[in-house]
């Protein structure tokens, strides 16, 4: 019932033409569950009434005449909302529209819920992941010598602090405009399997809580929750993973200063769908707000209901860019290459697969790729940019056993190729720690700590 009342005051709220003329493209008669409300709405928001004042005998006369459900009392309760209407000055129009979105917001959130009682859950997500992406700006425009606006708007662009979140790699924020990641970047890493995909991606997100920052992680079918603790605790410490796995509550003490900062979930394979993914997503952002997204990987995405497999990769990737602009943070994601590039070690534009569909969204793509004499280096590639310098490379080590890939020099690159060139099946790892650019984890992770 008290839902019902709220009706007339948004309907007293459209009979202004300026609040109307905004409000009614987001408006649907459906929301309205009194009948003469929902007949009064769809007759507001039509092309006749929407953009110009509203004539009571007119709106009287056309209303008797298209509906056959309306008598004396409903019209008597339109006169009194229209009585009660007084126009809405300027300064008011941002609060009062506020009102509206609040009640739309409202309304689909309870279409969920409805949805969700009668068994039809897939509908009902739309619904409830709709309900909490949506807001009505009443000017949407920007006057850039406002005072104060340029401070406000790179403050909003900006994770927490108003700092970038810098790459482990120095090639990428070398490359990137703003010199690392920022609010509402849509990363995506293509590597063939095992080349490295995943390793890159914890090695982001643990460089990201070394900086402060929150990271949320979601597995897709190939790792457990325990997999990738133990590979982040690996890639954090510098230790060998077989260590880690071996002790893995000293390393849980060892590497607190990331591990508070991290979040983790697995999911099966085709678990999840993206809808369902930002859903997650977004209930942990409220309790815990992290400024970066990390999942691994795509092809383990349950694809979108009666999506062609064309259309999938463009849906998948405009869900997930549209969640990091609405929530205000990075996300990366990881892609197989197409079959044909697999062996390739520099991997270029059209390389991931589904990639002309999937480019549509993203902002920077970052490929990978092992050298075929010896496995244990390769190159980094980032052949799109977005907002910064396209089609840099660098040379890496793999660091498999310590979960890290760390760049190198041409010259090392070469010595590595040679020293290894009858040995190119074997594992590579390093004889001591080794540093990733940008970060000291070892200043933290002391031994004192590991053996509390």
């Amino acid at each position: 019932m008290a839902q019902i009342e709220l009706e007339p005051t948004v309907i007293e709220i459209l009979f202004d033409l300026q609040i109307r003329q905004f409000c009614a493209q987001f408006l649907q008669p459906w929301m309205f569950q009194r009948t003469i409300h929902s007949h009064l709405v769809e007759t507001l928001i039509s092309p006749d009434f929407r953009d110009r004042p509203i004539d009571l005998k007119v709106l009287r006369l056309h209303m008797q005449h298209t509906y056959t459900d309306i008598y004396s009392d409903d019209w008597q309760l339109v006169e009194d909302m229209y009585s009660r209407h007084t126009p809405i000055n300027s300064e008011d129009v941002t609060a009062v529209t506020r009102i509206v979105s609040s009640f739309i917001k409202n309304r689909i959130m309870l279409k969920g819920v409805d949805l969700f009682t009668k068994g039809d859950v897939k509908a009902a997500e739309e619904y409830f992941n709709r309900a909490g992406s949506f807001s009505i700006l009443p000017d949407p425009f920007i006057n850039p010598m406002q005072e104060g606006i340029i401070e406000h708007l790179r403050i909003r662009d900006l994770p927490q602090g108003g700092r970038v979140i810098k790459s482990s790699l120095g090639l990428v924020n070398a490359a990137l405009q703003y010199k690392g990641y920022k609010n509402g970047d849509l990363i995506m890493v293509v590597m063939r399997p095992k080349a490295g995909k995943s390793t890159f991606m914890i090695q982001e997100a643990a460089h990201a809580t070394d900086q402060g920052f929150k990271v949320a992680h979601m597995f897709f079918g190939d790792f457990s929750e325990y997999d990738g603790l133990c590979k982040f605790m690996s890639c954090a410490a510098g230790e060998h993973i077989d260590v880690v796995v071996g002790a893995p509550e000293i390393f849980k003490r060892k590497c607190e200063p990331w591990l508070k900062d991290w979040r983790v979930a697995a999911f099966p394979a085709f678990g999840l769908d993206c809808n369902e993914i930002t859903s997650y997503a977004r209930n942990l952002k409220r309790k815990f707000p992290f400024d970066m997204l990390v999942l691994d990987y795509d092809s383990n995405i349950r694809p979108p209901q009666d999506a062609g497999m064309y259309e999938t990769g463009g849906i998948m990737y405009s869900t997930f860019k549209g969640f990091g602009q609405q929530e205000g943070c990075v996300v990366m994601i990881g892609c197989q290459p197409k079959l044909q590039h697999w062996n390739e070690e520099v991997l270029g534009f059209a390389s991931a697969a589904e990639s002309s569909r999937k480019q549509h969204a993203v902002d920077i793509m970052l490929t990978g790729g092992r050298n075929e004499k010896y496995r244990g280096v390769g190159t980094i590639h980032l052949p799109l940019v977005r907002r910064g310098e396209s089609a840099g490379f660098t040379r890496v080590r793999f660091d498999d056993r310590y979960s890290r890939i760390v760049e190198i020099t041409p010259v090392e690159y070469e010595k590595q190729i040679r020293e290894h060139k009858d040995t190119h099946k074997k594992e590579s790892g390093p004889d001591t720690l080794v540093d990733i650019e940008g970060m000291s984890f070892q200043d933290k992770a002391t031994p004192k700590a590991a053996t509390g």
